[in-house]
């Protein structure tokens, strides 16, 4: 057999591989690009998780899974506006009088992903959620998920890896990864972002989905 030929027979082969192993996942919670589907549309972070990755959903709070998911844009920033006092009731400052303002009048919260090829075929990948105001507050509850995906005609294909971290009482959560992938192609980090304000803080809960740029892996 001549040498192209039998190199055209490996190449097809390992594509009717790679197409098989994707057929296997596409049943599967996760496989899909979920948030690309909905994309702008009004579900709720039980829904949606439930759809995307079941298995996530066991670290949002109960009480949060009806929240609605925000659709983030290139630059991603939680706020809540503060004013609301506990449901506790007002809090003695032992100062012979009741305080029932939040600590800061607002919160902001910078949502962000990246990735970077680091040569052959590794890939960097990573997300976060950062308290920006005020500096270092506390907050009670966060969670972030970042997701690679190997992308076919510029569409998320198969995910190809997953990295998440969460943290009670942080003002930073961040998670990341090296990937080794074992094609060549365009990748895509998916990331999906969870906060808890304190009480006094409205909304309470907030839970977003972004994506990063694309790089491309030789």
């Amino acid at each position: 057999m001549a040498a192209w030929k039998k190199a055209v027979l490996v190449a097809l082969a390992a594509l009717v591989g790679i197409l098989s192993a994707v057929a296997q996942t596409e049943h599967r919670p996760g496989s899909r690009p979920v948030s690309l589907e909905l994309w702008g549309s009004s579900i709720t972070v039980q829904g949606f998780l439930s759809l995307a990755n079941p298995a996530t959903l066991h670290r949002i709070p109960r009480d949060a899974w009806q929240t609605k998911v925000t659709w983030g844009a290139d630059t991603l920033v939680f706020r809540w506006v503060g004013g609301t006092p506990p449901p506790t009731g007002p809090r003695d400052t032992g100062e012979g009088h009741e305080d029932v303002r939040p600590a800061a009048p607002f919160l902001y919260v910078h949502c962000t992903n990246s990735i970077s090829h680091m040569g052959q075929r590794d890939v960097y990948f990573g997300a976060s959620s950062t308290v920006m105001f005020p500096p270092f507050f506390l907050m009670p509850y966060m969670d972030v998920t970042a997701r690679l995906w190997w992308l076919v005609g510029g569409w998320p294909y198969l995910p190809v890896g997953i990295t998440y971290s969460n943290g009670w009482n942080v003002w930073r959560v961040t998670t990341n990864d090296i990937q080794r992938v074992s094609s060549g192609g365009e990748y895509q980090v998916e990331s999906w972002h969870f906060a808890e304000a304190p009480w006094g803080y409205e909304p309470r809960y907030q839970f977003a989905v972004r994506w990063s740029s694309v790089v491309r892996v030789p």
